[in-house]
């Protein structure tokens, strides 16, 4: 016969909240039972994982198994999150367009916008402080020194990019309003790449203030000059075309082909001007070589 102590068993941890611990994807992992504490004859709110080993291993000196552990250990992140406000948050990533929201999701969208614009100001504070706190102050007779090193370096020893980088800077500094600078192309094709890769890294550069860079919507716009539509593009084949001959790309290097990496859909109609019309985009095409092909397999 095996006797089992109740020092033995596995009874969870107390809590002061019966709240439901839950995984990343909503499912439950444990709830709070109420057992008889020793003293006084009362009760106790004890939180218990679902897969809770019940028996604890004889080597193991501690009172609690692991998948309990597990949970106590994140149960000040448990009893933090809110359920309602990330399932509004949720919504929101789900609904982006402000049309299709009710007034309570506006309302929510307004205070993430502001959230988001307080948590960049204060970023961008932290960001000139530590500037400000890295800078070294010179005398007079330092500075003179630093400026006469700076001013015999020659103009064939700083990098063409280096240079319009800085002409750049200095144009954007220089003009009040933010749409009145005309960017090189060369800029907008690296913020463009930057913008390509990562929109929320570019955004963490042009918010640090560190330096001047176009806006999303404007490279955005660059990245729509050529139109979309199902099927080939034959616009697209030619800017290729373009670019390649632009870099002086020889004929070999012309020969390739197309890979499709990854793909994402995106379900939304939008409206766009076509030739002064308005048009709908967005509804179920797949091209006319795939109509050509379905007419060849019925045939």
């Amino acid at each position: 016969m095996l006797l089992v102590t109740v020092s033995d068993l596995c009874r969870g941890f107390v809590v002061s909240s019966e709240r439901a611990s839950r995984d990343i994807n909503g499912q439950t992992t444990g709830v709070c039972e109420r057992w008889s504490s020793d003293q006084n004859n009362t009760f106790e709110s004890r939180h218990q994982s679902l897969y809770c080993e019940r028996l604890l291993h004889i080597a193991k000196k501690s009172l609690i198994c692991h998948s309990c552990n597990t949970i106590r250990e994140n149960w000040h992140k448990i009893l933090c999150a809110d359920p309602v406000k990330v399932q509004s948050k949720e919504n929101l990533k789900r609904k982006r367009r402000e049309d299709t929201m009710d007034r309570a999701e506006l309302i929510q969208k307004l205070k993430e916008e502001r959230r988001l614009k307080n948590n960049a100001l204060r970023r961008e504070r932290y960001l000139r402080k530590k500037i400000n706190e890295g800078m070294l102050v010179f005398d007079n007779e330092d500075n003179d020194d630093f400026t006469k090193i700076f001013e015999k370096v020659g103009e064939d020893k700083v990098p063409d990019n280096f240079k319009l980088m800085w002409k750049e800077q200095a144009k954007a500094l220089s003009v009040k309003g933010s749409s009145g600078n005309r960017w090189h192309p060369m800029v907008i094709r690296l913020c463009l790449s930057v913008w390509n890769r990562s929109p929320e890294a570019y955004s963490e550069l042009s918010q640090s203030g560190m330096l001047r860079l176009p806006s999303g919507r404007l490279l955005q716009y660059y990245k729509n000059a050529v139109p979309q539509h199902e099927g080939f593009n034959e616009e697209v084949l030619q800017w290729m075309e373009q670019e390649a001959t632009k870099i002086q790309l020889s004929e070999d290097g012309k020969c390739g082909g197309i890979i499709l990496d990854e793909i994402s859909i995106q379900e939304d109609l939008q409206m766009k001007k076509v030739n002064g019309s308005n048009q709908l985009v967005g509804f179920v095409a797949l091209g006319q070589e795939n109509e050509d092909i379905e007419q060849i397999c019925t045939e």
